[in-house]
Order: C-alpha cells, then sequence, then structure tokens
C-alpha cells in the first residue's frame, strides 16, 4: 500500500521530468504544477508518449490514488509489482 503511494509520487515527478527534457512547461501561468494527467496528454498528443505509455500511466495514476485515498481493495500487489515496472521501463527509455 505504502508502494503504490509512493510510486505515485514517483510517476508524477518522472512525467514532469520527461516533460521537462522536451520543453514543456509543467507549470500554470499561477505558477502551480500542472495535472499529471493534463501532462501525460501533452505528451502523448506531442507523440512523446505512446498510446501504450499514455494508457499505462493513467492506469497506475488510478492505482496510485486508490493508495492515496485508503482504498486499498482497489489494487493487488501484481499491479504494484507492475506499476513499479512501468515507473522503471520509463526510466530507461528517457534516460532519467
Amino acid at each position: 500500500d505504502t508502494g503504490a503511494k509512493t510510486l505515485r509520487v514517483v510517476l508524477e515527478k518522472l512525467v514532469q521530468k520527461i516533460a521537462q527534457k522536451n520543453q514543456i512547461n509543467i507549470l500554470t501561468d499561477k505558477g502551480k504544477e500542472i495535472k499529471l494527467s493534463t501532462l501525460n496528454n501533452t505528451l502523448k498528443s506531442e507523440n512523446i508518449f505512446t498510446k501504450l505509455e499514455w494508457e499505462e500511466n493513467k492506469t497506475y495514476l488510478t492505482i496510485g490514488n486508490h493508495a492515496s485515498h485508503g482504498e486499498y481493495d482497489e489494487f493487488d500487489l501484481t499491479q504494484v509489482n507492475k506499476f513499479y515496472k512501468h515507473i522503471q521501463t520509463l526510466i530507461n527509455k528517457f534516460n532519467i
């Protein structure tokens, strides 16, 4: 459960880093961070993320949000393990 919460934060920071590496602003005009779902969509529309990566990000964001809200019956350890592997794949692909 803690792992899923942590991975959600890692996914957010990783997507922000990928956006920055591709000259995509991660802050709104008011200086607040752009939502992860919005950045994910932008990276997909700019062909930086594949459709599969985009979909996986949405899935794992949902799992992370469930964990953050204590909804532990909404996911299982197998999904958290896949979440971790997805993070590793993105880190390797984008040289983060």
